[in-house]
């Protein structure tokens, strides 16, 4: 058969009971874009903190009005962790 002949060959109709031609049926719809937006929480702003000379995980969070436990989760560190000049912390929304 060449190339020709395939496109002149008789086609297989798909029964019209499903969808596509996989034979499963349509997914059920989600959540249209106005529910979807209703229930997106967006996160609350940050900010961004590079550490000086003498900064301490105290000090900064003292700095931002925030508590050095919610820097420290933030980041992903322990409070008595060490910080380091040139590090950069992400700081919670106050």
């Amino acid at each position: 058969m060449g190339l020709q002949d395939f496109f002149k060959a008789p086609r297989r109709v798909a029964d019209s009971s499903t969808s596509g031609t996989s034979g499963l049926p349509e997914p059920e719809p989600g959540p249209t874009v106005a529910e979807a937006a209703s229930e997106t929480v967006l996160a609350p702003r940050t900010r961004i903190h590079t550490v000086a000379a003498g900064d301490t995980l105290e000090s900064i969070a003292e700095q931002y009005a925030v508590e050095p436990a919610d820097v420290a989760r933030l980041n992903a560190m322990g409070e008595r962790d060490p910080v380091v000049e040139g590090q950069v912390f992400t700081i919670p929304a106050g």
